[in-house]
């Protein structure tokens, strides 16, 4: 009877990994929801990423080499952060480019919206509860260390995982120098207020909707950053199983595991009395 029972455990908790594994496997394609981030990782640390100062999503010693200002996430003035004009192939030091758009964004059903997310630990655009869902690290704004933010690795195509997948860019063609004032970001989301005040969100919060999506993401994809059913639809590549986030994951359904046989065999066989 002891031996039956621990066999049966055992197979209980061999069920719960699969049923998690197979529902991971089911939210790979865009964000379900809140509640499919409970019992997920809680985003455990990874390797240390770059060092970025001014949080636009490029790493000091990247906008050293391409000559904006480290210190300064605007570096030409215009109402935008240097990291989203960087990757939508607009020049971060001349104001006159602005940041190009492109249509990349899918609208959700009522059931599945998102709308507490409220937090960006990391300032990478991405909220903690869709970065937990999907594996990422929301207090490590660059998960692989390859000088850009997982918020501007999705918006690019490239995999936050992987560091030798990095976005393509092209060299700023002008020289650093900033005509007039800096302009305020309130919210550090990469939209200046002004900008934020023409495109009618908030410049004291940086995910007007709490979609878990930063009102720059939403503008650059076309998305509604003021509609949580109106969200980027970026495709996020599976995170490696050496990735210290996903192995924490599992862990916690190991753990679980464990621990019911554990106790199981510490029950007493009736027929032993």
């Amino acid at each position: 009877m002891k031996t039956l029972l621990i066999i049966t455990i055992f197979f209980a908790g061999t069920f719960l990994i699969l049923t998690a594994c197979t529902n991971e496997e089911m939210q790979e394609d865009f964000y379900l929801g809140a509640s499919a981030s409970a019992g997920s990782a809680s985003g455990g640390s990874s390797s240390a990423s770059p060092k970025d100062s001014d949080s636009d999503g490029l790493s000091d010693s990247l906008e050293s080499k391409i000559g904006t200002d480290p210190t300064k996430a605007d570096s030409d003035y215009d109402g935008y952060a240097d990291g989203i004009e960087l990757i939508t192939k607009s020049d971060p030091l001349n104001d006159r480019q602005l940041p190009n758009t492109k249509l990349q964004s899918i609208s959700l059903s009522t059931s599945e919206v998102v709308s507490n997310d409220t937090e960006d630990s990391d300032e990478d655009g991405l909220g903690d509860l869709f970065e937990t869902n999907k594996h990422l690290d929301k207090n490590n704004p660059d998960i692989d260390g390859d000088e850009f933010s997982d918020g501007l690795e999705l918006l690019a195509g490239s995999d936050p995982f992987d560091a030798d997948d990095k976005p393509s860019y092209t060299d700023p063609q002008t020289e650093l120098n900033p005509q007039g004032t800096e302009p305020i970001d309130t919210d550090r989301d990469g939209l200046s207020n002004q900008v934020e005040k023409d495109m009618q969100t908030l410049d004291n919060n940086s995910d007007t909707d709490s979609d878990g999506f930063s009102d720059a993401l939403e503008y650059l994809v076309q998305a509604a950053p003021g509609d949580a059913k109106s969200i980027p639809d970026f495709d996020v590549p599976k995170a490696p199983a050496s990735s210290s986030v996903a192995q924490s994951s599992m862990s916690s359904v190991f753990s679980i595991s464990s621990s019911e046989e554990t106790s199981s065999e510490e029950t007493t066989d009736p027929g032993e009395e």
